[in-house]
């Protein structure tokens, strides 16, 4: 989310008035330092799709796993764009060290060539 803060004064100074005359300012005159109001997110079109991948093994602790994973979550309720894949070495379920398995999408030979972001939990 984006807020665009605007701060409101009123002209006194002739040199700015002056300089900005022919935009219609004149002095004595309220005016802000907000140029234009800014389009809605959806009106600048969709965001492009980021791949990030979470390199993952056995042993590897829970948090450290489901912390950023739950914030790439959060992100995309809030307009954001992200393709998430868990890879492992075999593509088998990892073993946390809380006994938990975590499943996995795929093996990391799979993985796109191009991707955004790498994270290897720990």
């Amino acid at each position: 989310m984006q807020v665009t803060v605007a701060r409101n004064a009123v002209v006194t100074d002739p040199r700015y008035v002056d300089s900005h005359l022919q935009s219609g300012v004149t002095k004595g005159q309220q005016v802000s330092d907000e140029k234009r109001p800014r389009r809605p997110a959806s009106a600048r079109g969709p965001k492009p799709l980021k791949t990030v991948v979470f390199a993952l093994y056995n042993k590897v602790t829970l948090q450290d796993v489901a912390a950023p994973l739950e914030i790439f979550a959060r992100a995309n309720d809030f307009g954001a764009r992200y393709r998430v894949i868990l890879a492992s070495p075999t593509g088998e379920a990892v073993e946390t060290t809380s006994f938990v398995a975590l499943n996995v999408d795929m093996p990391l030979a799979e993985v796109p060539d191009r991707i955004d972001t790498l994270i290897v939990p720990g």
